[in-house]
């Protein structure tokens, strides 16, 4: 059984690891991107097709910038997007959320890549507890292993 528990463990563990990761290199990525004005085209909450829970509004936007010269439109919102993943809020906090976006917000450009760009780059507290459960995870199941 502690075999089981070991190798469940390090699974848990080095995806929490490789997870957290992926987002805090990512936001410091990002960090570095040039800051452009932007304008908001469109904003709205709608539902997510794909998520499953009571939490399944997302928020829509378009935006429109200039980065060297040329007109650009983008949709993403959060850094999460960026990898191809979503978040998702209950409807009052989509509401919420949206008024918070502004209607004139600096976007972040991608220098390499001009047209990938995102409203928002904030550092999230739960990617770092995520990576330390992460690492507490792997040391149990490599203690479990031997």
């Amino acid at each position: 059984m502690d075999y089981f528990t070991g190798i469940f463990a390090l699974a848990i563990g080095g995806i929490s690891i490789w997870m957290s990761l992926r987002l805090i290199l990512l936001y410091l990525k990002v960090k570095k991107w040039d800051q452009v004005p932007s304008k908001i085209l469109s904003k709205e909450v709608a539902l997510h097709p794909k998520a499953t829970t009571k939490a399944r509004h997302i928020l829509k936007v378009q935006y429109a910038y200039r980065y060297n010269g040329v007109e650009l439109k983008g949709d993403k919102v959060f850094l999460v997007e960026l990898l191809g993943g979503w978040q998702t809020f209950m409807k009052s906090a989509a509401e919420e959320k949206l008024q918070e976006v502004p209607a004139s917000p600096k976007v972040f450009v991608n220098p390499a890549d001009p047209q990938q760009s995102v409203v928002y780059c904030k550092a999230n507290a739960w990617y770092v507890v995520i990576l330390v459960m992460g690492i507490f995870s792997f040391l149990f199941g490599v203690a479990k292993m031997v």
